[in-house]
């Protein structure tokens, strides 16, 4: 029996389309908390869905689609949806259902006057990809997967059907032309790249869409930055085409400051569309950007905000803003950023202050708990991170007044502490705040701020969330002179290219335009590769090496983040025959135990050395990652390996590599160091990140200690 494609039903089709993702493994229940029926309509509502439709067999749900204006945190622009929510049952997947879903919402889309389609999509699932070519979905160049590991692909198609409709071309009902000029037709759509049809000219990427009609054949092309029609041809001719809607500017705008106030060391900057910013010279980028408040049919998201023109009024100690029904206004008082959010008609509104400290702690306090819940920030675990799931229900959903929230940075000497004081909801997910919400209209929170590591307030009677324990052990550094270039010589294998190196107690093997694919010390291999093979890990389709060098933009782009280590590659590894500026190994002596890898760029960029350690989670002696956020002291933390996806940025790293040996990971050169650990559920990708100072080198120290087991006692959670 054919699946039947309809619109979806909130009533009576929630629960089925929960237990749908459950079964799956899609959505919460990635981080173990399924989802439920209110779940999913709660999602639905806060993302601003604009359409939903299931495909149904026999009273099982076994497929859906969404159109909503949110995705990954990014809120569409003017004409624009992100597709989402795309599920089909595996036992489905072969069949006509992901076609008639496409086909069938794309042409509610163009009654609808949608024009673009927006999609974020993990680079490593290349079974979606040529039905994504087949709906029009293109990249405008070679993309990195952000630091939720996603690229974002964009189809016209919509908009260019409504328009061909609209011309001399067209003979039929919407319904029947939209399935001649669908991508049922179209030669261009059918290959598997991403980049099918997309040109450059003077700099602007451009995409042309190529249609078959009867025996002619019609070219649109499309300026991808824009998304304005730049020509369209009949079977080569230039013909005209038909006056389309005046489109808004891409929902990216720089938008103007409107001023800027300072406490201490602290900057607080307002601008046009209303998003407070609070910025500190020890740490890249906001330390906390609070956009506009929304109402009830506004979209909380911080990473793309919606392009919003807020009237501004300054006042002696601050500013007043608004935007029809809502104000807020944000003063400064000491050492702390008052703010007060009120909606006129009394309806319910929403505040949703993110924090940018990527390292630290988090401590909270609410009416509903005993005592204060806090410690050290790994995403996914603490606080929980349910990217496009946000509105499920979480177990630390409390009341708002009363409430505090501490983030501290020990290491920048950098703390942030809230105090809500109006009545409402609290949700903490992700970096928010957490976020507040009040049904009345009204929302009262204070930050004070503190800078230096002797100001930072530090909570008492803290409780520790699950698979977070605090480790006491001192872990050596590594050495921090006497380090010396390495001698290389061609290994002894067919494999000219790949270079050796052996000490009295280890080896290595370097492809030096790839990276260091073997690292043996002792007996023990240190790092995880599949070279000369590629595979996928995560969304890095291409991983073949254990450790290699890259560089990327700022961390602090709300947009990328950190990458997953696909961009360019830093030059040769220098001492090698192809010797140039680019990335070097060093050791002391003859010892290969330990290494300290040294990056040459540019002063104040970003360089990045990527790491996979041979740590994998089905290893019968896996062991926690250990990690320290403050390297002042003998304190570190132990995270549970699990199944569950997690992400922590971190001072100093310790990764278990069996038994009692493990690989410590530390800083030697460079400023605002970070070491970003990433769990994709079967290995861990360590992303070593320094910025290059007057010397305009980085470097790190990777050394393998046998360090005994300063983890006896911590139990891991159940697979």
């Amino acid at each position: 029996m054919k699946p039947i494609v309809r619109l979806y039903d909130p009533e009576r089709d929630a629960a089925r389309v929960a237990e749908l993702y459950n079964r799956n493994n899609y959505g919460t229940i990635r981080s173990g908390s399924p989802l439920t029926g209110d779940d999913v309509n709660a999602v639905l509502q806060e993302r601003c869905a604009a359409l939903f439709m299931v495909g149904e067999d026999r009273g099982n749900i076994v497929g859906t689609i969404g159109y909503l204006k949110v995705s990954g945190r990014r809120v569409a622009g003017d004409d624009e949806l992100f597709s989402g929510m795309f599920l089909i049952d595996p036992g489905y997947r072969m069949g006509f259902l992901a076609g008639e879903l496409f086909m069938q919402s794309f042409i509610k889309l163009v009654e609808r006057g949608v024009r673009t389609l927006r999609l974020e999509v993990d680079p490593a699932n290349q079974k979606a990809f040529p039905l994504y070519g087949r709906v029009g979905f293109r990249t405008a160049g070679i993309v990195s997967p952000d630091e939720d590991g996603y690229i974002e692909l964009i189809s016209f198609l919509p908009g260019v059907v409504s328009d061909l409709l609209r011309t001399s071309f067209a003979d039929a009902s919407p319904q029947d032309m939209f399935s001649k000029y669908s991508w049922r037709s179209m030669g261009s759509a059918r290959g598997k790249d991403l980049m099918d049809g997309v040109s450059v000219q003077d700099g602007a990427p451009l995409l042309t869409y190529t249609f078959p009609v009867k025996k002619d054949i019609i070219d649109v092309q499309v300026d991808m930055s824009s998304g304005a029609i730049v020509h369209a041809r009949h079977n080569g001719h230039l013909f005209d085409w038909p006056e389309t809607p005046q489109r808004s500017a891409p929902n990216r705008p720089e938008r103007p400051s409107l001023g800027s106030r300072r406490l201490g060391e602290f900057t607080i900057s307002l601008d046009s569309g209303g998003t407070l910013t609070i910025d500190h010279p020890r740490h890249p980028g906001p330390v906390l950007t609070d956009h506009f408040p929304v109402g009830e049919d506004g979209a909380p998201y911080w990473r793309r905000p919606a392009a919003l023109n807020v009237t501004c009024q300054e006042l002696p100690d601050g500013w007043r803003t608004w935007l029809g029904p809502i104000t807020r206004e944000i003063r400064l008082l000491g050492d702390k950023v008052s703010v007060v959010v009120n909606h006129q008609s009394e309806q319910r509104v929403t505040a949703f202050p993110w924090v940018n400290l990527r390292s630290g702690e988090f401590h909270l306090t609410t009416e509903g708990r005993q005592r204060t819940l806090g410690g050290p920030i790994v995403r996914g675990l603490w606080p929980p991170d349910r990217t496009d799931f946000e509105a499920a229900e979480s177990v630390f959903d409390d009341q708002s007044y009363g409430a505090s929230a501490l983030w501290t940075d020990t290491d920048s000497g950098i703390a942030l502490a809230a105090t809500w004081h109006s009545e409402g909801k609290l949700r903490v997910e992700g970096a928010h705040l957490p976020a507040a919400s009040s049904e009345a209209g009204s929302i009262l929170y204070d930050v004070d701020l503190f800078d230096g590591a002797e100001a930072l307030p530090v909570p008492d009677n803290v409780e520790l969330p699950p698979s977070l324990t605090p480790v006491f052990h001192a872990v050596p550094s590594g050495p921090h002179q006497g380090w010396n270039p390495i001698t290389w010589a061609a290994a002894e294998t067919s494999r000219t290219d790949v270079l050796e190196a052996v000490g009295s107690n280890g080896s290595l093997l370097v492809s030096p335009d790839q990276g260091i694919v073997s690292w043996t010390a002792g007996q023990t291999k240190v790092l995880a590769a599949p070279f000369p093979k590629l595979r996928a890990l995560g969304p890095l389709t291409a991983w073949n090496s254990g450790l290699w060098v890259t560089g990327q933009g700022a961390r602090e782009d709300p947009e990328q983040g950190i990458e997953w280590g696909s961009g360019g590659r830093a030059p040769h590894l220098i001492g090698s025959p192809a010797d140039c500026s680019g990335w070097e190994i060093q050791q002391r002596g003859n010892d290969l135990t330990a290494l300290r890898i040294v990056v040459d760029g540019v002063k104040g960029a970003e360089q990045v050395t990527h790491v996979t350690p041979n740590a994998q989670i089905q290893a019968k002696n896996r062991a926690p990652i250990l990690f320290q956020t403050d390297t002042n002291t003998d304190l570190w933390w132990a995270a549970a390996r699990d199944r569950f996806p997690l992400r922590a940025s971190v001072r100093r790293a310790a990764i278990g590599l069996g038994g009692t040996t493990w690989l410590v990971v530390e800083n030697d050169q460079g400023t605002h160091p970070e070491i970003l650990i990433r769990s994709t559920g079967e290995y861990l990708l360590l992303s070593l990140l320094a910025r290059a100072g007057d010397t305009t080198t980085t470097s790190w120290l990777l050394s393998v200690q046998e360090m005994g087991s300063p983890t006896t006692n911590i139990k891991e959670n159940p697979s």
